[in-house]
């Protein structure tokens, strides 16, 4: 047999089932095999999840995990070349004296945001080239995705206010290097927005409205039927950008019996797994959308198939 310390270490915390030795754990993985625990073995996922915790954070103590110094925080080279050409397209703009204002913005939001998702791919790419720690926690889920990388590598390039209306000064620095009077006065705006963003989220949240024997998960990632949640537990909750936190449940409810629709959504890039939701119309369902028909599986909507009526329980 071949295989590492960690593999042992890991599959020595997991049921006989789901011990693999060629697993790879990165962001991906991880979720997958927390996903699997759930599905299979949903009694033991808090103390799975505990344990495997705990090994990480053995490995990272141990290790040296993943430590920084200032040179991994050095602006990356496709972000130094790639801002010359924007420089100069802005310019450009900047200097057309036959746009008025509110053309001149809207020229510059669209220039500066082709580039914004374009540079994450090739800035993670060039870290990961180069064994940036930074790059690794980014691989391995333990902090930040590629945004947060371009964002200290690169730069944020745009920023929304409080209204999520774009605010056309570009920010073309990174914050390793130092922001400019302008871009810090613009980036107020998105700190702003993140701080009430984090006020709001228990408000955002809302309420869970489904139909009997849906499964909810809590704030430990154990799962409850939505009968069997009670006043005073805590289940997890979701703002519109993703960010999960504890939410604790203040009432629960019968809602009747109401007409309600079943949501199919596709786990990852399975062929065969999907995930399944029956609410009520108005229930906020966090979920990646991707290209495709409206109304399949994997549609760029909601994967309404069929309207009923079943009983529904609610919990806020």
């Amino acid at each position: 047999m071949q295989t590492t310390v960690g593999q042992l270490m890991v599959n020595e915390v997991l049921p006989e089932d789901l011990q693999d030795r060629d697993r790879v754990l990165d962001k991906k993985g991880i979720s997958n095999l927390l996903r699997e625990v759930a599905q299979k073995h949903p009694e033991k996922y808090r103390e799975i999840s505990h344990r495997l915790n705990q090994i990480g954070w053995r490995a990272s103590q141990e290790s040296g995990g993943y430590s920084f110094g200032l040179r991994h925080m050095q602006k990356s080279k496709y972000a130094i070349e790639s801002r010359k050409d924007l420089q100069n397209n802005l310019d450009k703009i900047l200097g057309d004296e036959g746009i008025d204002d509110k053309t001149r913005e809207a020229k510059i939001i669209k220039l500066v945001s082709a580039i914004q998702q374009a540079q994450q791919d090739p800035i993670y790419d060039e870290a990961m080239a180069a064994d940036n720690p930074l790059a690794y926690q980014v691989l391995s889920g333990s902090r930040g995705n590629k945004m947060n990388l371009a964002s200290l590598l690169g730069s944020d390039l745009l920023y929304s206010n409080h209204r999520d209306q774009v605010i056309p000064v570009p920010v073309l620095r990174s914050y390793s290097e130092g922001l400019t009077p302008a871009e810090y006065w613009a980036g107020t705006y998105g700190a702003r927005k993140g701080v009430m963003a984090t006020k709001f989220a228990t408000q955002e949240a809302g309420f869970l409205c489904l139909g009997l024997g849906t499964l909810v998960r809590m704030a430990d990632y154990t799962v409850k039927r939505i009968e069997n949640v009670q006043v005073g537990d805590t289940v997890l909750g979701a703002s519109k950008d993703g960010m999960t936190f504890p939410v604790r449940v203040s009432a629960c409810f019968d809602n009747g019996v109401r007409e309600v629709s079943r949501y199919r959504f596709r786990v990852g890039k399975s062929r065969n797994g999907f995930e399944e939701i029956v609410a009520t119309e108005d229930h906020n369902i966090l979920a990646k959308m991707k290209r495709g028909r409206p109304g399949t599986p994997h549609g760029d909507k909601n994967s309404i198939l069929e309207p009923t009526k079943l009983p529904l329980r609610g919990a806020g």
